[in-house]
């Protein structure tokens, strides 16, 4: 699909229910990372959201929404998932550039420990996490941790990456999807 017609059809931006916040939509830069090339990260604050919106999609207001219909034709939910968060974010993904890990599961990795070594590794390169995320149980597909991070111009991901001993199944590099597609 063509980079205009997705962006069109795929932009959640008109997104505002009050019981859910898009924290950001990303894409993949330059083709360096995983599948997939996009990715939406929302909150919600209960499961109960999952069957509100499969009773909205069996509603007479969603079969009458051909934008709702437009946008589901260009994203593909292959890799949902849920997840905690474990570090939170405190506001919405909005820096030119991101580096994303996502990390094997190790039963050696509490959240005390994943916390600080984050924090120590993101000072000593002057990277900011934006938040990280568990998955929960086997609610996603592997690996089952993602840290998003921010970088400060001069911050070196060959020791962003290093810094700590957890397991980088696979990395990348993602922007805010609107720069992705030049807008």
């Amino acid at each position: 699909m063509p980079p205009e017609i997705f962006l069109s059809l795929g932009a959640q931006s008109a997104w505002r229910d009050p019981n859910d916040e898009l924290l950001g939509q990303i894409s993949r830069l330059g083709g360096i990372g995983p599948l997939p090339e996009h990715i939406a990260f929302c909150r919600f604050n209960s499961f109960k959201r999952i069957d509100e919106w499969e009773d909205h999609f069996r509603s007479d207001a969603h079969r009458s929404d051909l934008g709702m219909h437009a946008k589901h034709k260009a994203i593909e939910h292959w890799r949902a998932g849920c997840y905690d968060e474990l570090i939170p974010a405190s506001k919405h993904l909005n820096c030119p550039c991101y580096y994303l890990e996502f990390l094997a599961p190790s039963k050696e990795l509490n959240e005390p420990r994943f916390r600080a070594v984050l924090a120590e590794k993101g000072h000593k390169i002057g990277a900011t996490v934006e938040f990280a995320i568990r998955r929960i149980g086997g609610l996603g597909p592997d690996p089952s941790d993602i840290v998003v991070w921010s970088g400060t111009p001069g911050s070196d991901v060959r020791e962003l990456s290093s810094a700590c001993g957890f397991c980088i199944a696979a990395a990348g590099f993602y922007e805010n999807f609107r720069g992705a597609m030049g807008q």
